[in-house]
């Protein structure tokens, strides 16, 4: 049973995406540990201004950290408002029985009174060290214009709210013994989250074992039992779901993208994305009618093209 809600969580996930909508849940009070390896990439805005702003270890930490506030303005109800950085988000308070916030889902993507967001854009610039035209340029490019209606909106996200509210629910009627027996589950959640954490740096399998206090060979077996992967082809899968997804929603060069997503060399990421895929990035972003600079694009792949026989092939 538990399974089957988790599969549907993370398809309902994957339905709202595909409707053009930032969404991911933040929680605070729900013991998700064991429940973390299915659902860590729904536990991570995707939104290209925000992956750019939380480019930054501290701004990351930075907003886990104001979670807390976030939460506590969820006792009313839905709101709509405007993060630390200068972009507007919708959230939805996941409660317990009695009525308690325990997480959130955030609806994020949105350019809400732009003259304070430019003023909270250019303090976070100064914070982190960012590019201050460079986060100027991803607000105006990646937010949409207009914030949704809450109303209609609540009707949309309300059904994920219930089944995270039905986990909480049965994650609570564990007995110890049975969340004792999960720890090789929560060894594989904590590794999947410093993955989605780390995945623009250079790491390796033993980076992922010392942050999770285990050998290789154990992670690596927990890996192929409960993915069916190994730990650096699932790392090559979180890169390129991000990079299709910028590849659809922004109009991000190919070279930008490839920075962002950690590989270094876009000539290495122009190949990798066309054997994963069979289509090229520009290719793939023509498919799903993302209006982009062709000639720019098409310049810069020619470029990968000659030059690819001559660049390393790394990560």
């Amino acid at each position: 049973m538990l399974q089957h809600l988790l599969q549907d969580i993370a398809r309902y996930f994957d339905h709202l995406q595909a409707q053009g909508l930032y969404v991911s849940f933040h929680n605070l009070a729900i013991p998700m540990e064991s429940c973390m390896a299915s659902l860590t990439p729904y536990n991570i805005n995707s939104n290209p201004f925000c992956l750019l702003v939380k480019s930054s270890s501290d701004a990351w930490t930075h907003c886990i950290e104001r979670q807390h506030k976030v939460l506590a303005a969820c006792g009313g109800g839905p709101f709509c408002g405007m993060c630390y950085a200068g972009m507007g988000e919708c959230v939805f308070p996941i409660r317990s029985v009695d009525g308690t916030p325990l997480a959130f889902i955030s609806v994020s993507g949105y350019r809400l009174a732009p003259e304070q967001a430019l003023a909270r854009i250019s303090a976070v610039a100064e914070r982190y060290g960012h590019a201050r035209q460079k986060l100027l340029d991803s607000y105006w490019n990646d937010l949409k214009p207009e914030q949704p209606d809450l109303e209609a909106l609540s009707v949309q996200i309300a059904p994920l709210c219930r089944m995270f509210e039905l986990l909480h629910v049965m994650l609570g009627s564990y007995s110890q013994d049975s969340v004792g027996s999960m720890t090789q589950s929560c060894i594989l959640g904590h590794a999947v989250v410093y993955l989605r954490r780390h995945y623009s740096e250079e790491i390796s399998a033993a980076d992922v074992a010392a942050a999770c206090h285990c050998s290789v060979s154990s992670l690596s077996h927990l890996f192929k039992q409960k993915l069916g992967v190994g730990i650096r082809t699932y790392l090559r899968q979180l890169r390129l779901a991000d990079a299709k997804r910028l590849l659809r929603d922004t109009d991000l060069p190919v070279s930008t993208i490839s920075d962002l997503l950690g590989y270094g060399n876009p000539n290495y990421f122009c190949n990798v994305f066309r054997e994963e895929t069979g289509v090229s990035p520009r290719g793939f972003r023509q498919q799903r009618g993302r209006p982009a600079d062709e000639a720019a694009d098409a310049r810069e792949e020619e470029l990968h093209e000659t030059l690819f026989s001559k660049a390393p092939s790394h990560r």
